[in-house]
């Protein structure tokens, strides 16, 4: 009967251990981003110190979505800080780290192994909580939707337009979610509308770009390339405050009494651009003097036509170091090549005066980034 009694004993005991194993294993499901493109979706399982579960990835084949399923395990410690190995195939893919705040919000980065590039921003939130980044402060998920459209023949490669554009969700007001999502269809510097771009005969390819996602604040280029007489290129560019939805021209961020202050400092960037290019040209080797004296000429007669107006202050993208205006040269397309750069920084250090201190760009010019 001893034996019997033992038995008893050891079969009480470890269903209390297991019991109190279950109590205190926390189940954790996120859905986000890596890269402000790539869909994820973590399930995850903690007793405490270690984690386990699946990071769940959408994937493209040929613009036709699929989801692959990567087993990960890692550990969290007592602040939120998490490290996550991703599996595929029982090889390791890859590496998440960060912090999960409040198990509502998880802020890191993604490695792959093979990879020698920077770490991929990553941010999911709560299935539970759609709205568990709040107005923004960490910035907002951005998802990759992709698609073709087919026009007339379709055994014809331009008749085959990739489409990939982004869609946002993640903050507590679901109307400032839809304006921002209306606010990228805005119309280029030309006039030419975001509808007539995308269904353009000739346009081939859209995609997008995030440049800053964070302290309330998105700035993403959407970019149309297509072919006509010649290759083209056109690039909406929005910069948009989480709070509002609205987007951000200069008059929002700059004092009025600075404007033509900031203007200056874009222009004198502009004129360092234009001389870099003449240089760049009368550096070139394998042309005649002849030659290159007259495409320098040709270089100074195209630059000599442009300036930076007032109204070229409204298209700007933030950073955490400064600010670039972006000027569209618009050379003609058998010269484009010889162009300068349209993008001219102008440090925080340099701007941080004319910058409206209450206003969208506080968060971003805090004293810690600009000393």
């Amino acid at each position: 009967m001893r034996w019997l009694l033992a038995l008893l004993i050891f079969i009480a005991t470890a269903a209390e251990e297991c019991f109190a194993a279950a109590a205190n294993e926390v189940s954790i499901s996120l859905v986000g981003s890596i890269d402000n493109h790539k869909r994820v979706n973590f399930v995850l399982h903690s007793d405490g110190a270690t984690l386990a579960g699946y990071a769940k990835t959408l994937e493209y084949d040929i613009n036709k979505p699929h989801w692959v399923i990567h087993p990960v395990k890692g550990t969290i410690d007592a602040q939120g800080k998490i490290t996550l190995t991703q599996y595929l195939r029982k090889r390791r893919e890859g590496t998440y780290k960060g912090k999960l705040i409040s198990r509502n919000v998880f802020i890191g980065t993604f490695q792959e192994v093979a990879s020698k590039d920077p770490p991929l921003p990553c941010l999911l939130r709560s299935v539970a909580d759609a709205g568990a980044l709040g107005v923004g402060k960490n910035g907002i998920i951005v998802t990759e939707h992709r698609y073709l459209i087919m026009r007339g023949n379709a055994d014809e490669m331009r008749n085959k337009e990739e489409v990939n554009l982004p869609i946002v969700s993640g903050l507590v007001d679901r109307k400032i979610v839809s304006k921002i999502q209306r606010a990228f269809r805005v119309s280029n510097r030309n006039g030419a509308t975001f509808s007539e771009l995308l269904c353009g005969p000739d346009t081939m390819s859209v995609s997008y770009d995030v440049d800053y996602n964070k302290n309330y604040l998105l700035d993403l280029d959407i970019t149309f390339d297509g072919v006509s007489a010649y290759d083209w290129r056109s690039t909406h560019h929005s910069l948009i405050d989480l709070r509002t939805g609205k987007r951000l021209l200069a008059k929002d961020v700059f004092l009025p009494s600075a404007l033509g202050k900031v203007q200056k400092l874009a222009s004198i960037e502009m004129r360092r651009e234009a001389k870099k290019a003449v240089k760049d040209y009368s550096d070139l080797s394998g042309i005649e003097a002849s030659e290159r004296q007259s495409g320098l000429n040709y270089l100074r007669d195209e630059i000599a036509q442009h300036s930076f107006s007032r109204k070229d202050l409204n298209y700007f993208a933030v950073g955490d170091e400064g600010i670039t205006f972006i000027y569209e040269w618009d050379f003609p397309h058998v010269s484009r090549c010889f162009e300068p750069s349209g993008l001219f920084f102008v440090p925080y250090t340099a701007l941080r005066p004319y910058i409206q201190k209450d206003g969208p760009l506080a968060a971003v010019i805090a004293p810690s980034k600009t000393k």
